[in-house]
């Protein structure tokens, strides 16, 4: 009695959010007793893993979880009786579905001689551990996009199998590429048994309008097209010379001024008719 006493005041296997109970805790008790009284032989394939849990509980009592947990994943055996304490330290941890797998994996060796002498209490803590969890199940298209619960992944579509989450708001996000990504929150309950659906939208690859492949298609013939072989051969000819056309001008007005006065000249029978005279036609 004094040492349960001890354990619930120093809180040696705190449940987050939810009082333990008698049960759990006459269940640390026991564990602690069987821990300390099995003496550590030499040669003895248990003593590394008896002398690792038994800090991990002396870290638990001190409320230092996580170094309990790492303390018990160095172990490399790997018993029942490892498994449970590791569920437990992370049922303390409030790691729901990690604490569920891994106190059913150490359940499940029911032929273990310190799991049939502590199997009710070890049944009383797993129900205290599944009472913080409900179930996802998700399923759709396409195939191998990666489904996450709160940033953790828990596989790709197709699931094999429904997968458990901590109840309360839970955020969804489902992804894949060349798809549009889908996220959603979901509110579930303890217990409950959710199924959802989900088809990601592939992303479109945007192109310009047919206006817009219009203007650079005439852009580039316009760029394409050589300037006027007539432009640079201008240059090099008398015809493309300014003062050729000034010269020929003056010879033509001159030409005709000559030719105009020439005529005035040679013809003296013109009729001009006046008052005094009078103009025969022949």
């Amino acid at each position: 009695m004094t040492i349960l006493a001890s354990s619930l005041r120093t809180g040696f296997f705190p449940c987050a959010r939810l009082a333990c109970g008698r049960a759990l805790a006459a269940l640390l008790v026991v564990t602690t007793t069987s821990v300390l009284a099995r003496p550590a032989r030499a040669g003895d394939d248990g003593a590394d893993t008896d002398a690792r849990i038994k800090r991990a509980l002396e870290l638990r009592r001190e409320r230092r979880d996580r170094e309990a947990l790492d303390e018990l994943h160095r172990v490399t055996e790997k018993t029942p009786r490892l498994m449970v304490q590791i569920g437990l330290a992370e049922q303390a941890l409030g790691l729901w579905p990690a604490a569920e797998r891994d106190v059913k994996e150490g359940l499940a060796r029911s032929s273990d001689p310190w799991i049939k002498k502590n199997a009710k209490q070890l049944e009383e803590s797993l129900q205290i551990i599944s009472s913080h969890l409900a179930t996802l199940d998700v399923w759709g298209v396409p195939d191998g996009a990666e489904v996450q619960v709160n940033g953790e992944v828990l596989g790709r579509l197709p699931l094999p199998s429904p997968r458990r989450v901590p109840a309360g708001s839970v955020r969804l996000t489902v992804r894949a590429g060349g798809y549009e990504s889908l996220t959603k929150s979901l509110e579930m309950r303890p217990g409950d048994d959710v199924r959802e659906h989900v088809v990601l939208s592939r992303l479109e690859v945007s192109t310009p309008p047919p206006a817009v492949l219009r203007e650079s298609a005439s852009a580039s013939l316009l760029v394409q097209q050589p300037e006027p072989a007539t432009k640079a051969e201008d240059h090099g000819s008398i015809f493309g010379k300014w003062w050729f056309w000034t010269a020929a001008g003056v010879v033509v007005a001159g030409a005709s001024v000559g030719l105009y006065l020439a005529l005035r000249k040679g013809d003296t029978n013109m009729c001009l008719p006046s008052a005094a005279t009078t103009c025969s036609q022949w």
